[in-house]
Formats: C-alpha cells, structure tokens, sequence
C-alpha cells in the first residue's frame, strides 16, 4: 500500500501479487477482493484501464461473495470512474448508481453525496442538465447536512459548470461565489 501511494506501481504490483497468492492459498475472497482492487489501482496508475477494469470485475466478484458491502461499494465506485475516464458514460453511471444504493443503504452519506455530484457531471456529458442538476442539488444538500466543506465545494463547483453550459451566466456566478466563500 505504501508503494502504491508512492507511485511506484510496479514495486506495489509485485507486492501485491505475492499477497494475492498468499489469500488465495488460505481461501480469504475479502483479501483476494483487496488484492485485486489493489492490483487494479495500480495499473489504472500507469494508464492501463485495459488492466485495471478486470481487476476491479473480480474484485467486485470476490466481495459480492464475501458479502462485503463496503468492498462492493469500493469496486463500483473504482469500475464508475475508471469507464468515466474511458467515456463510457453509460457504464459509469451504472456502476456509480449501484455504489449510490450501497452507500444509501450503509448510511455513507459522504459517498452519497460524492456519487450523486459526480453522476450528476455524467449526466450534463450527456445533454440531460435537469436531470443532471437534480442530481448535483441533492449531493449538495447532503454535503450541507454533514457539514462537509469539500463536498459543498465540489457540488457548487459543479453546479456552476453545469448553469453555465446552460448559458445561465447568473446562477453560474452564485454558485461560485459560493463556493469560494466557504
């Protein structure tokens, strides 16, 4: 894990590895799930969602059948992203919205409110800014109700992005001065 905050992916895959065989070996699906999101995480660093998607998928399968909800909530969020990247909205907010009803049902309002922002950003990418901004007012509010200051940072921000694609220069403007006055 340090060697993959460092960045150095490929000292942190072989770590990882070698920690993949020892879970499989004792059988342990939550430490074989970690293993390989960890091993996605890392490729996903050098660039290579060709790699790190099916990493995740097994991972995923692997805390689907450890009955770990957080690990399920971890996977979808990571596969959300990594097609996000890829620009396949479609996928994405498939995986965000199961993450979204993981994390709704475990009371994780901190990725509640993460998740609807950031479909909310998928949704503007694809020309739908009531639904999109629907989403993003709702992620805002939570971030509000839990008090955390990053988030209502980021759905202001994300709020004035998407009134000013609307050409709703006004809303945009408040927005931000919002969120640049916290």
């Amino acid at each position: 894990n340090i060697q993959l905050s460092l960045g150095n992916y490929n000292d942190a895959i072989s770590e990882f590895t070698r920690a993949l065989e020892i879970e499989t070996a004792a059988n342990n699906n939550l430490g074989i799930a970690i293993n390989y999101a960890n091993l996605g995480a890392c490729w996903e660093g050098l660039g290579r969602l060709d790699k790190a998607i099916p990493l995740y998928q097994k991972s995923l399968s692997y805390n689907e059948k450890a009955g770990s909800f957080t690990g399920i909530a971890i996977c979808c969020n990571l596969l959300g992203n990594a097609y996000l990247e890829r620009g396949d909205y479609t996928r994405a907010i498939a995986f965000l919205r199961r993450a979204l009803s993981v994390h709704n049902q475990v009371h994780d309002k901190i990725n509640v409110a993460e998740n609807l922002i950031t479909i909310g950003k998928i949704l503007m990418k694809q020309h739908h800014p009531d639904s999109a901004l629907a989403s993003m007012h709702q992620g805002l509010a939570i971030a509000r109700e839990i008090n955390s200051r990053t988030m209502m940072i980021e759905g202001l921000r994300a709020i004035a992005d998407a009134e000013n694609q609307r050409g709703n220069r006004q809303a945009a403007f408040q927005a931000l001065r919002q969120a640049y006055g916290m």
